[in-house]
């Protein structure tokens, strides 16, 4: 048997462990399925449109988010105090994602979820059902949603790179198929798939959880969790996140109350098919394109859904009655690459900067579930005045508010050249094979000693800023380093500086 190469493709499938994939991607469609379930289509005037049974209320939709975004941002301050000394309180938030209290909010989520549309559908005629009791159902669920999003992150974190990415493609295109089979079959199929998604979910955790939990280097260089940095690379994706979320939340509430009607209750299944089908022919696409360069680029997803995004919003505002389901198609599908994308940087957060799962999905995820209910809020205090612009159109102000919101998201908060520092492309190479393989590069190209030290930093994704602080140089020093570098090495750019690193030796 060959000795393994130090770079080794992320596409390379030499290891089998199909089981666990096949689980872990069975137990995440059902997860994901279930909070879209509960998160999706909400609006300004859900509580006074009759729902034909449907899970979300406003009340509900609230009353969810607020003690899951506690609890997700509670489990990242604790993961990140543990790993500083402060084991008591780490160890009440493993207690509380690991032991029996685990299942009994899994149970509570579940009733919490089936239950408004139980009591809407069959004993109040279709009409929501009454506030506090959806409130009350909202704020059982929610632990229970949070708890689920951690574990899922674990989960994730010990698998490989190429198994983490196959089962998060499968999870997040294929719960559109499954919500378009339940919302085909109507009332029946909600409620029960209510009850039914997150126990299977936590059934596949509990087979999962044998799995040994995956010990994390921390190569984030210079001083502290995230090295010399002012702000700290997974705050950034947190942020960005936040303001995605925020943005989609608000456009798709606003328009629902600008149309004055939810979805018919015959276009969702119809719907759900056609995010299905158009999300699946993008991933497919970008993972083929992936394949034959060899490598993952995140800044292809991101990409896409900044593009999706943008043109959905500005189909709410500049198209005349458009039709909601290409408006909201639009919005989900960019919301489906921006996740996929999000899951993969959280990801190599555990890995590449070594920071605990909890620390890392806690806060990226409890800033989504955070916009969420920032931008929903927003709608509803505003009010359809606020935001009404020709006919059923948004008004300028609205869609202005959205896209800087996203604008400041892609180009400043969290601009494709930061992926580079939790690129997958990265992760092909151990921190050992890493430093031989740039040490041999460096040597034929004839380097000098500086030179070969700046290689090796934006080798990790490093930026100017970060080469500047941990090598104590000026700005313009590193640049002329970093010129230098690539003139020797024949190459424009550090993606092209990625690739070279990756090709066999």
């Amino acid at each position: 048997m060959s000795s393994p190469q130090p770079a080794t493709s992320p596409f390379d499938e030499s290891s089998d462990n199909a089981p666990s994939r096949t689980v872990a991607g069975l137990g995440l469609t059902c997860f994901v399925t279930w909070t879209t379930m509960l998160l999706c289509f909400d609006g300004s005037l859900r509580d006074d449109v009759a729902d034909g049974g449907r899970i979300v209320h406003d009340p509900f939709f609230c009353a969810v988010l607020a003690p899951a975004v506690l609890v997700l941002l509670a489990a990242s301050w604790a993961s990140a105090l543990g790993r500083s000394g402060g084991a008591s309180r780490k160890g009440a938030m493993e207690s509380l994602a690991t032991g029996p209290a685990f299942g009994i909010f899994v149970v509570l989520a579940m009733l919490g979820s089936a239950l408004p549309s139980v009591l809407s559908h069959a004993l109040m005629r279709n009409t929501v059902a009454p506030l506090p009791f959806a409130t009350a159902m909202g704020v059982i669920a929610g632990p229970g949603l949070a708890l689920l999003t951690l574990r899922w992150g674990r989960v994730l974190a010990s698998l490989s790179l190429h198994d983490a990415v196959r089962v998060l493609c499968f999870a997040l295109c294929g719960q559109w198929l499954a919500l378009f089979v339940i919302s085909a079959l109507g009332f029946p199929a909600e409620p029960l798939a209510a009850l039914v998604l997150p126990l299977v979910s936590w059934q596949c955790l509990a087979r999962l959880s044998k799995r040994p939990a995956p010990a994390f280097e921390d190569v984030s260089g210079g001083t502290g969790p995230y090295g010399k940095h002012a702000v700290p690379p997974l705050a950034r994706i947190a942020a960005a996140m936040l303001c995605f979320s925020f943005a989609v939340q608000l456009i798709s509430a606003s328009s629902i109350a600008l149309n004055g009607a939810q979805l018919h209750s015959d276009d969702p299944s119809t719907l759900f098919l056609g995010i299905f089908l158009e999300t699946g022919a993008v991933v497919a696409g970008m993972l083929y394109a992936m394949q034959r360069l060899g490598s993952y680029h995140l800044e292809l997803f991101y990409r896409a859904a900044f593009f999706f995004a943008v043109m959905a919003c500005f189909a709410f505002a500049l198209v005349p009655n458009i039709s909601a389901e290409l408006a909201y198609m639009g919005i989900y599908v960019s919301y489906a690459l921006l996740l996929l994308t999000v899951w993969i940087l959280s990801y190599n957060a555990a890995l590449l900067k070594g920071k605990r799962p909890d620390c890392a999905f806690g806060l990226v995820f409890g800033a989504e579930l955070l916009g969420f209910l920032a931008g929903f809020t927003l709608s509803s205090a505003l009010g359809v005045e606020a935001f009404a612009g020709e006919g059923t159109a948004a008004s300028p102000k609205l869609v202005l508010l959205v896209a800087c919101a996203i604008v400041s998201a892609y180009c400043f908060i969290l601009p494709e050249k930061n992926l580079l520092e939790f690129s997958p492309r990265v992760l092909q190479l151990s921190r050992a094979g890493m430093d031989e393989r740039c040490a041999v590069i460096a040597r034929e190209a004839g380097l000098t000693e500086r030179e070969a030290e700046v290689l090796l930093l934006l080798a990790r994704g490093r930026d100017a800023l970060f080469v500047e602080q941990e090598l104590l140089i000026s700005r313009n020093t590193v640049k002329t380093h970093r010129k230098n570098i690539y003139r020797k090495l024949g190459i424009h750019t550090q993606q092209e500086l990625l690739s070279l690193i990756e090709e066999p030796q």
